[in-house]
Parts: structure tokens; sequence; C-alpha cells
């Protein structure tokens, strides 16, 4: 057998062993995404640098909880319901976040700096409780970083749900679904913001 073609058989066994080989995909954002994300942004406590520093990759969230043998999280469509939103919502946004993708392919409202995974685990001060201090004296404009999955909506086009994170410090960040919809004339609000964890 060639060399070349028996090589190729190897990685691509390996790639399928290892759940895939290369860059996570692009996302291809609907055309409503950045109206949904800055109805977020304009209703967020936190207050936004100028510039967003993210994550490169996106946010998988199993809202069904199908997916997950951690008890914890195989209750998520119970709390998401207990909250209001619809199995179908829930279902919309596990299957708009299965997988990983590119976040510059979603469609945010702010310029982004992306962080790649590269850059975030380069930061390695001899003391590891000086991490954070060392990711503010190189990204000095940061208050810290996020990270968003793609956006799953109603069959109506009426609600969205997105999955966010926010990293700031050894004690500081959390972890939210975030239900955003449009109210009587069109434009998208925030409903409600559900915390899954809280550093």
């Amino acid at each position: 057998m060639n060399r070349f073609i028996l090589r190729q058989l190897v990685i691509g066994v390996l790639c399928g062993l290892l759940g895939g080989c290369g860059p996570p995909q692009v996302n291809r954002a609907e055309p409503q995404d950045a109206k949904v994300y800055a109805a977020f942004f304009a209703e967020s406590a936190r207050p936004q640098a100028e510039t967003l520093f993210v994550a490169e990759s996106t946010l998988v969230l199993d809202a069904l909880g199908a997916r997950e043998p951690d008890p914890e999280h195989s209750q998520m469509l119970g709390l998401l319901k207990r909250e209001g939103i619809s199995t179908e919502l829930a279902s919309s946004l596990s299957q708009a976040s299965a997988q990983k993708r590119l976040t510059r392919g979603l469609r945010l409202p702010a310029p982004a700096h992306v962080l790649s995974a590269v850059e975030l685990k380069g930061i390695s001060p001899a003391d590891p409780r000086e991490y954070w201090n060392e990711f503010y004296r190189r990204y000095p404009r940061a208050r810290g970083y996020q990270a968003f999955s793609p956006i799953g909506y109603s069959t109506s086009g009426w609600e969205a749900l997105f999955y966010h994170e926010y990293y700031c410090g050894g004690l500081c960040g959390a972890g939210n679904v975030v239900w955003v919809a449009r109210d009587s004339n069109g434009h998208w609000k925030v409903r409600k913001t559900i915390n899954l964890w809280i550093a």
C-alpha cells in the first residue's frame, strides 16, 4: 500500500478516535444575531470595554441534558422549564451549539479581540496565583474575557436563547443562559438571565 495513503488512513482513524482534527467550524450566523447579542450588552450590569475580549471558540451547551452523564447537567431542561423556557427553545439552543465553532463567525455587536487558546495557555507565571495579574498586564484594556454560544431561536422567531460565560479573575466569573425576546414593537429585550455557575 502506498505510504501516503497509509499515513492518511492512520491520521483519519486517530482523528476519529480523538473527536476530530483541525480548527472548529465557522458559524454562519443568523441575520438577527447581532441584535440579540446587542440587547444582552445593552442590559448587562457588567461594564464593557470598547473592545470585547473573547475566547476563540464558541460554547457548547446541551440544554436538553441528553448528552450529559453528570446529574447536575442532566437536570438542565428541568431548570430551564421552571424558568419558563420551552422545550422547543431549549432544543434550538442545543442544536445551535452542538459543536464548537470559531467565535469570529458570530455577529457580536462590538469590535472583538479574539484570544486564542495558545495565548491563554501561554500566560504561565511562575506562581499560578499571578495568572490574572499577568493577563491584565498583557491586556490592559480588557475587563476579563468572555465566551458565547451560537443563538437558538424559537420557530416563531420571537424568542432566542444563548449561553454566555465571562472570566475576570480567580474568584470572578459566571456562566448564564440568556433568554431574549421581542417586545410588542419587535425589538429584542432580555427577558431573563439564568445563572448556572458563579465563581
